[in-house]
């Protein structure tokens, strides 16, 4: 059984990613990024064939799940392939997909987090044909997403370490003062 559209878009904002892949997920999953059909973006047509592979009727579905470069990607960053494969033509089906495996301990954590990141590189990969005529090979396209997803993920880390870290040393100081015995004036000096 798949969720409502809603549960789906309210979802996209609990991935533990950077806000702008949240973002692109919620649009993605809110129709609100064109894809296909002949676009006018940026004063620039775009004609509705895969830049990548030559197929006829690009759409997001095609470009991240469909594409025979998005298949390479997604088999090198070794994401479990779905029994059936991805859903040739729901979109909102594939995310569904990908949320549960980025909530499946049994996938691997380094695969689980960089789900989201393969995401926004095969459609950055996308507009960087488009829009400056540059190709990269797919197992180039997985290096740079494990270093972004690695990266990303240690400076989470070490930003939660940094906040627990003040936390302690304010607390540290909080108990360091205590009162005075009676008949006792106690003078703090900084």
């Amino acid at each position: 059984a798949r969720p409502s559209l809603n549960d789906l878009k309210a979802e996209a904002w609990k991935i533990a990613t950077a806000p702008k892949i949240k973002n692109f997920f919620w649009r993605a999953m809110s129709n609100a990024i064109p894809a296909g059909d002949l676009l006018v973006k940026r004063g620039i047509k775009i004609d509705p064939v895969c830049q990548a592979c030559g197929f006829q009727g690009e759409s997001i579905n095609h470009i991240v799940f469909g594409c025979s470069i998005a298949r390479q990607v997604w088999a090198l960053a070794n994401v479990p392939h779905p029994e059936h494969g991805f859903d040739l033509i729901s979109h909102y089906a594939n995310f569904h997909l990908l949320l549960l495996m980025m909530k499946n301990e049994s996938i691997s954590e380094e695969v689980r987090n960089c789900i989201p990141w393969i995401v926004w590189y095969l459609w950055k990969y996308r507009n960087g044909i488009i829009f400056e005529g540059k190709q990269v090979s797919a197992i180039d396209l997985v290096v740079k997403i494990k270093e972004e997803a690695e990266f990303w993920l240690m400076a989470q880390k070490n930003e939660k370490l940094r906040e627990k870290e003040d936390l302690e040393a304010k607390t540290v100081v909080m108990k360091s003062w205590s009162a005075p015995p009676t008949g006792w004036l106690k003078c703090n000096i900084g």
